[in-house]
Order: C-alpha cells, then structure tokens, then sequence
C-alpha cells in the first residue's frame, strides 16, 4: 500500500470582521508577516506566500499574533483572553508561555524592545489590559485609564520606555514604565472610537487613528499633543503603520490606504474598488512592500511604483466544503462563505472567482462539458467559464 506524503499545504487568509481592526504584524529578519486566521496562527513569507507555518494550539479562534522584535518569538491571542508565547525558530513551535489575561476577546499584543515584556489589551470584564513577562508570566506594570475596551497598544521602540494604549472611550492613555504605570490621559483630540495607535521607528512620535476619520500626532517621550489631521480619508480609518520615520500609512472603509506625512502632507493614494469587501482593516509596512487586508480576507501589495496593487494575495477565511480538480482546468475550491478560487498548484497561487457568488456554502464542484459548475446553499446553480474566471446563471 502506497503512503500519502504531504508536499506541501496552502494557508488559509486573515480571519476579518466587519468594522474591527486587524493587527497584522512583521518580522524583517525572516520577512514575513503573522495573522491570526481561525484558530490558527499563520506566519507567511512576503516575497514568496506559499511558504507558510501553522500554529494551531489554540482552543479558540485567534484575534492577534506579534512577532517580538528579536524575531524568535510570537505572542498570540484569542477571543477568550488567553495569550501563548511560542518559539518560531524550531519545528515544533515550543510554547514558552500560556497566560489568561483578561475574561474576553484580545485585541492587540506588543513587545518592548528587549523582547521580554509584554502588553495585551481587549475586551474584558475585570481589566482591559495586563502587562507580563514572556517567560514567567509576571507582573510588570498595570494597565488602567480606560471605561472602554482597548483596541490597540504600542511601546516605544528604544529606552527610556513609554506605553500608550487607546479605546472605544475615544482617549489616549500614556504609560512610563517599566514597570508600565498611568501616566495621562489625552483627550479631546478624537470625537469617536480609537482604533489604532503606534510608536514611530526610533520612539520620536507617535499616532493615533480612529473612527472619526483622524489622525493624531503626538511626542514620543511625553505624550504632548502635536499635530491633528482631520478628513485623512472619506471614512472611519482602521489601522495604521509608520512607513518611515517621518511618514506613515493609514487603511479606511474608503477603500484607500493612503501615505502621509508628519507635517501632514499626501504623499500617496492607493486605492481599490469602493465596495464593502474592500473596506481595508489592516496595514502593514514591509521591506518592499505596504501590505492591505481587506474585508474579503485578501492580502494586496502595494508600492510606491503604482496606485493600483502589484500582486494580491487570494486564499479562503472560512472551511473549504467543495472542490474539483481537473488536470487541464486546474483546482476550484468553494468555501462556507461562498467564495470560490481557482488554483494553480504549480504556483500555489489562486484567482478569486468574480463576477455574482454564492452567497452561501457551496455544496458542489464538477466539471461538466468542458466547463465548471458550483452548486450552494443559496439556492443558485452557477457556470464558469474558466478563462474568463465568471459566473453565469445555469
């Protein structure tokens, strides 16, 4: 009897939600990127995104996964609040830690410097935040200052060490530490939720987004108030990155994720079709590229060459219920959301199906003269005509 070998597997894309951030995190010594994407975490390679590693010891759906800044190290959360520390140089991805943070969903994790102390932030009921220890789970600090969830933390990059945490209370707290204490709180600069807020490069400044279409900028090492850009994009801004130190990138639910400068100049605009799949809830900035994901769960690559993407990364968020493999035509897969990608296993890339989709689980792949047929749970049989890559009605 011959054995099944496996020669290679095909990651699953970020897990997103409509209306909330997603965190993406990179490492440029491996250059590649974490997500969070069920009850996986998947570290993906930039420049070649078939090489993936899976972890897959949560017990609940994962939310973040931050690299620390040595590289050896991810921190990971889930829904439940629990965060596990895991070594991403071995083979067996060796847990390091496994912590119960808060009584709910983890938003957003960050390490300091030294790859040694960590901060998680979410939706819980006793606390919104705990500062720890990677190794021992220790106490080093409290986070506090908040009525509302937290939706994102960032740490200065370089000593002396700041923290700054920022909610659904539309504030801004800031933190001195180790160990990480109170500071102030900034407010009145955002009307609407925070979403996202990070330390620039060398720690000189930092900003904040929101749902009110701002950003902010602030010192560094105070916490004093800068500069306000009102308007940066035509809706609700999700996530933000520094591009270089004295510029950085923003994602909306306009569709754009755009260049700034710190004196508050456009530099650049990228942009995609302007509809709900394309809401854009994370960003991040990698060694050649600015990497958006989208409402759909697709990875675009963007750079300063052109204002449209230079490569887009398909793959499916939620279990794939059908699929249909024809040596000529290649592979199809269909998905519990209705989504369905067409492969070539020789790239380990995939094309997303357009044109009308299911709107609900497919059922059923087969090839039927010459062409492929999809059946759902939405009550619709659909052809495809492959070299078009679109549906028509049957």
């Amino acid at each position: 009897m011959s054995k099944i070998e496996r020669i290679s597997s095909i990651a699953a894309n970020p897990t997103t939600h409509r209306a909330v951030s997603v965190h993406l995190s990179y490492d440029p010594k491996s250059d590649r990127i974490a997500y969070a994407s069920g009850k996986s975490v998947f570290l993906r390679s930039v420049s070649k995104p078939e090489e993936t590693i899976q972890y897959t010891e949560h017990n609940f759906n994962t939310t973040v996964a931050k690299f620390s800044p040595s590289g050896f190290y991810i921190a990971s959360g889930d829904e439940s609040g629990n965060v596990r520390v895991w070594d991403t140089q071995s083979e067996d991805l060796i847990l390091k830690g496994d912590y119960q943070i808060i009584n709910g969903r983890i938003n957003d994790i960050c390490w300091d410097a030294d790859s040694n102390r960590i901060i998680a932030v979410g939706d819980g009921k006793e606390r919104y935040g705990h500062c720890f220890t990677y190794d021992s789970g220790n106490t080093v600090g409290e986070i506090s200052g908040h009525s509302a969830p937290i939706n994102a933390v960032s740490i200065k990059p370089n000593r002396p060490y700041r923290a700054v945490t920022v909610s659904d209370d539309a504030g801004l707290v800031f933190m001195q530490g180790p160990p990480f204490r109170f500071n102030q709180s900034i407010r009145g600069h955002h009307n609407n939720f925070v979403r996202d807020v990070r330390y620039s490069k060398n720690g000189e400044y930092i900003v904040s987004v929101g749902a009110d279409r701002t950003a902010v900028l602030y010192e560094g090492k105070t916490g004093e108030f800068l500069k306000k850009f009102e308007n940066v994009h035509d809706a609700g801004i999700f996530s933000v990155d520094w591009y270089d130190e004295k510029s950085f990138v923003t994602s909306s639910a306009d569709s754009t994720v755009k260049l700034t400068s710190i004196e508050g100049k456009l530099l650049k605009t990228w942009s995609l079709e302007k509809k709900v799949d394309n809401h854009i809830l994370g960003v991040v900035r990698t060694k050649d590229y600015v990497i958006a994901l989208t409402l759909a769960g697709f990875l675009y690559y963007f750079d300063e060459s052109s204002e449209k993407p230079v490569k887009i990364v398909y793959g499916h968020q939620k279990s794939i219920t059908a699929l249909a493999y024809s040596a000529k035509k290649g592979l199809l897969t269909g998905s519990y959301d209705g989504k369905v990608l067409n492969w070539d296993l020789a790239k380990k890339n995939a094309d997303y199906v357009t044109g009308e989709p299911h709107t609900n689980l497919v059922v059923g792949i087969e090839s039927v003269d010459g062409e492929f047929v999809t059946a759902g749970w939405d009550d619709t049989i659909k052809k495809l005509q492959r070299y078009r890559r679109c549906y028509y009605r049957w």
